[in-house]
């Protein structure tokens, strides 16, 4: 199986090509894709469209996941919100399957580590400590894409 992970961020989209099994998976590809944060957000939504698909075309995806959040702002809205809105109709209309994990679903024990798991460390460990952009915003879509494996 192959999924894409993402992550939102004001500015920019993280993603994370992921295939093989739960127990092997392997990276296929990872990066961060920026934006201005300041276009109006009719543009912002189209930028975001053009990429996943894009993204889908490169890859070929069976499944697209990615962290969901919200704290309920505007600013939260346009970044987070509306992008995986986009997400979810151009995944409708390639007809991929889709999964969304909050940060209370991206825990340890469902990767069958105790509670006091980093699971950025996890990241490191199981994928090495990447360069460019191995941020906590990078691992964060590939512990999406990780997770999606499982299920």
């Amino acid at each position: 199986m192959r999924v894409i992970g993402f992550n939102f961020g004001k500015g920019q989209l993280r993603f994370s090509v992921l295939e093989g099994t739960f127990q092997n998976p392997r990276q296929i590809q990872y990066d961060r894709r920026l934006h201005n944060s300041d276009l109006p957000t009719s543009e912002k939504m189209d930028w975001y469209r053009k990429n996943f698909l894009e993204l889908i075309d490169q890859f070929n995806p069976d499944q697209l996941s990615y962290r969901f959040g919200s704290n309920g702002t505007n600013d939260q809205m346009r970044n987070l919100i509306f992008p995986c809105s986009v997400l979810q109709l151009t995944a409708f209309d390639k007809q991929i399957v889709t999964k969304e994990w909050t940060s209370r679903l991206l825990n340890p024990s469902r990767f069958g580590h105790p509670p006091n798991t980093d699971l950025y460390t996890l990241c490191d460990t199981q994928f090495g400590n990447l360069t460019p952009y191995w941020d906590k915003s990078q691992k964060a879509a590939t512990l999406c894409a990780w997770l999606s494996l499982k299920v």
